[in-house]
């Protein structure tokens, strides 16, 4: 799907860019770091394509090469700026440039710790601290070396790797006690990862999980590009497929929702909401949802108002309609609908009160005082 995406495209950076990304999903190395190429030669700047291409090379063992691509990212300004340096940094130790690492990590640290707790990355500070103690041991400060390992727990989760150094540290600075209790903990971690290993069938389902997601995430981001292009039919039809091969991929079907709205097929776009609030219950409190959900609603009811579809059987649905409207939205808008559909069902009190309810959320909007005042006629 993606090789078709680039055929049609050729000549679109995008089209390469998620040709890259579904490549290097599937472990195609050199054909997805000759695509990331080929959205450089059109954007040489693209940060991400420069990061995407380093952490190939990394996983190819060329480490120079690899930081040289961090590099031209750093140049190009990530949002993940810290991550970027924490990978530059485990480069440089792997040529040996202890002094170069050592500086880069220490600089990540203390930003990092001079963030609030709610702000900083916590994994990044985790791994920028494990980085930072396997770059002291390898110049023999194991005692220092200990402290990034004791910070680097408070930070994350436990980890294997960090108890593993930290016994290391221990060991190597003379504390036999603290070293055997590091052990210790790395043993049973390993322990639990062995248990894990051995249900095959979970891991297995995981992994078939993860499969669909990313097959899933291919036809979505090619839709984005196909709506970008003005080609709001073919965008549904990958869309339909992303959720045909993940039916729980809830950023698909919000990508859906929004864009049947946009086609006007507001009856289908409301099931797509619906669906969702049904799977992800938590989405109402979203206010994106929210503010989509009162949308097709409010839409979907003035059509059911409108001739040819008005009539004594589409006024109790309007009813409804607009009553969740106001539920998720409770703008002038949605109180506008809600005044025409209690119209429509007679009971004219009603209607007024919720059109004055819009007229006083919206008093610079002459229709509402213009329709009020030929009601109350």
């Amino acid at each position: 799907m993606a090789e078709a995406i680039h055929r049609r495209f050729p000549q679109e950076a995008e089209a390469d860019f998620i040709l890259a990304r579904a490549q290097a999903r599937g472990g195609q190395v050199e054909a997805a770091l000759s695509a990331y190429r080929r959205v450089l030669e059109r954007d040489p700047a693209r940060a991400e394509a420069w990061e995407a291409i380093g952490d190939l090379l990394a996983q190819k063992g060329q480490p120079r090469e690899a930081l040289e691509a961090y590099r031209k990212a750093l140049a190009g300004g990530p949002a993940a700026l810290e991550w970027l340096e924490v990978k530059m940094a485990g480069e440089l130790f792997t040529l040996g440039r202890l002094e170069e690492a050592e500086k880069l990590l220490k600089e990540v640290v203390a930003h990092l710790a001079s963030l609030r707790p709610e702000t900083a990355d916590r994994q990044v500070f985790a791994s920028s601290l494990y980085q930072l103690a396997q770059v002291k041991l390898a110049q023999g400060r194991a005692r220092e070396a200990v402290g990034c390992l004791e910070r680097a727990l408070q930070a994350g989760e436990p980890s294997k790797s960090v108890y593993y150094a930290l016994a290391r540290a221990h060991y190597q600075s003379g504390d036999r006690a603290a070293a055997e209790k590091a052990q210790e903990q790395f043993v049973k971690l390993s322990a639990r990862d062995r248990e894990r290993k051995r249900d095959f069938t979970l891991k297995a389902r995981e992994e078939e999980r993860l499969r669909r997601r990313n097959q899933a995430m291919a036809h979505l981001e090619i839709a984005a590009l196909l709506r970008r292009k003005r080609l709001p039919e073919e965008a549904l039809e990958h869309l339909g497929w992303a959720l045909e091969i993940d039916g729980e991929f809830g950023e698909a079907r919000f990508a859906r929702a929004q864009l049947l709205e946009a086609l006007g097929r507001l009856a289908e776009a409301l099931e797509d909401f619906e669906a969702l609030l049904r799977e992800k219950p938590e989405l109402a409190s979203i206010p994106a949802y929210r503010l989509g959900v009162g949308s097709v609603c409010r839409q979907r009811a003035r059509e059911l108002l409108t001739p040819p579809l008005v009539s004594p059987r589409t006024v109790p649905e309007a009813l409804e309609l607009s009553r969740r409207a106001l539920e998720f939205d409770p703008s002038a808008a949605s109180y506008e609908v809600r005044a025409w559909a209690l119209l429509a069902a007679r009971r004219r009190d009603d209607g007024i009160a919720a059109l004055e309810e819009a007229a006083r959320l919206d008093p610079q909007n002459p229709e509402y005082r213009a329709k009020l005042e030929a009601l109350k006629k």
